[in-house]
């Protein structure tokens, strides 16, 4: 049982639930649908709102609070947490800008749900930095429907904006090239964020290279793969869910899975005294990844945390087509990018340009052993190098936190109040946004669904106590000394307010 707002007959959704945030009572509610609703009480209605799901934890979490962190010094409130939890309860939290991770053909039902419900939607594309090609990318990540909701982008650099302005859907949606949070932890002022994380790893694994995965379109939770298997159809192939990647295209990442499992073995054998860490895709099902480890005992296979500290801990990163790698090159750490089997079509220019480049086995244990020596430089020659800040945007100058919540600001401040959806619109939008819930709800409890059952969504957001969001949020102001009287409150499981005292 928890405190929840009440209001005037005007102020609810068709079940008699309240919208928070009017300025109302309180009164005893049982969240159900599966979710509990914990303390929550009436969001102050003279502060603007940003609503901030993350789907997968370890990769976003800590920048998405450096975000709502530095919105809430900029006197806003903002709803942090899990998006499937943050999607279900919606109309319980205040009319805001809701940050969205992607614009896919996915979104675009839950996007209607939020204009309906009177909110304003702002995307960033967390993918946006890897894709074979500009048509595999509008494929797979943009959506005309979707964008047709969107009241602004934000895009990680240069050749993400451009790439927006390039979409045969776009409509002149106005684009800004803010940065993205994450690259926000990447920088000198927030490295000692991770310096006890990075000393725990170095404890606990000794000197070690760190393999990084992204196979989840053929080893995603919902395949059972053997040796023998033709590569999995994935959402969007033919077999799978919809329209989007070509059997080329799997063949090609099944080819890649396939060598790097056959590499463990031998670079284990090789580097006996040093410790080979694999860090498979959130998407990723780790058992393949152990089967190719068996036998070895200094190799581990782990998804714990976010992935900065373990590139600032690791010898060297081995990677193909990762966004990690990007990091870890702007972490000015050594990057190997494993390519012995290659396609123009489908391989991923940036991130594997920005590693020192191996097609054998050879190659790659002659690689290793120079990074376990210490003596691998950090990127490849400069005539091989990529111009990382046509990516990039925050590297320097402000972080691309203080930027989204300017963009948003300058909305709000031009604006002065939310567009107010009609009474018929918002009860139109509760309604949708419980069926869409108690819709989802059981699909994902079905072993055919794309989702699983439940076990991505567990790998995806294990949760955080809110202890150690206390602790985050301590740790980043120790760093940056701006976010002494910012508090937290729960609202809600694996859900969060986050607003200045």
């Amino acid at each position: 049982m928890s405190r929840i707002t009440v209001g005037s007959p005007a102020e609810f959704d068709p079940d008699g639930h309240a919208f928070v945030g009017h300025g109302c009572r309180e009164r005893v509610f049982d969240g159900g649908n599966g979710v509990r609703l914990l303390q929550t009480s009436a969001v102050s209605a003279s502060k603007p709102t940003l609503i901030i799901p993350v789907e997968i934890q370890v990769r976003e979490f800590d920048s998405k609070l450096l975000l709502a962190c530095v919105a809430a010094q900029r006197g806003f409130v903002s709803i942090l947490g899990h998006r499937t939890q943050v999607d279900d309860y919606i109309t319980r939290f205040p009319r805001g800008t809701y940050l969205s991770k992607s614009m896919t053909r996915r979104s675009t039902r839950m996007f209607r749900i939020l204009r309906k419900l009177g909110h304003e939607i702002g995307v960033w594309d967390e993918e946006a930095l890897v894709y074979p090609s500009a048509e595999h990318y509008f494929r797979r990540r943009m959506s005309s429907e979707a964008l047709a909701e969107v009241s602004f982008l934000f895009a990680w650099g240069r050749d993400n904006a451009e790439m927006f302005r390039k979409f045969p859907g776009f409509d002149a949606t106005p684009i800004f090239t803010t940065g993205h949070p994450r690259i926000d932890l990447l920088r000198p002022e927030l490295r000692g964020f991770f310096d006890d994380d990075v000393r725990r790893l170095r404890d606990r694994h000794g000197r070690f290279a760190l393999l990084n995965t992204n196979f989840s379109k053929v080893n995603g939770f919902r395949y059972q793969l053997e040796a023998s298997d033709s590569p999995a159809p994935a959402r969007g192939a033919p077999g799978g869910a919809g329209g989007g990647l070509s059997p080329g295209y799997l063949e090609h990442k099944r080819a890649l899975f396939d060598a790097f499992r056959a590499m463990i073995p031998d670079v284990a054998s090789s580097l006996p005294n040093r410790t080979l860490v694999v860090r498979p895709h959130p998407n990723e099902r780790p058992e393949p990844w152990v089967a190719a480890a068996a036998g070895y005992d200094n190799v581990e296979v782990v998804h714990d945390g976010n992935v900065i500290p373990w590139l600032l801990a690791a010898d060297v990163l081995v990677h193909n087509g990762c966004t990690t790698a990007i990091e870890a090159y702007a972490l000015g750490r050594p990057v190997v990018s494993y390519r012995p089997v290659k396609s123009d079509a489908f391989d991923s220019d940036l991130p594997n340009s920005l590693g020192h480049e191996c097609v054998s086995l050879d190659e790659m244990r002659a690689m290793l052993e120079r990074a376990a020596r210490g003596e691998l430089p950090c990127a490849p020659p400069p005539a091989e190098r990529r111009p990382i800040d046509e990516y990039l945007e925050s590297l320097s100058g402000p972080f691309a936190s203080d930027r989204i919540v300017d963009v948003v600001a300058n909305q709000e401040s031009e604006r002065k109040e939310l567009p107010r959806a009609s009474l018929f619109d918002r009860l139109r939008g509760g309604r949708a946004a419980r069926r869409r819930s108690r819709k989802k709800g059981h699909a994902v409890a079905s072993p055919t669904h794309h989702l699983g059952k439940g076990e991505r969504h567990e790998k995806r957001f294990p949760g955080v106590a809110e202890a150690d969001l206390r602790d985050l949020i301590a740790r980043l102001d120790g760093c940056l000394g701006r976010f002494g009287g910012v508090g937290v409150e729960p609202v809600a499981e694996h859900v969060y307010r986050i607003e200045a005292d």
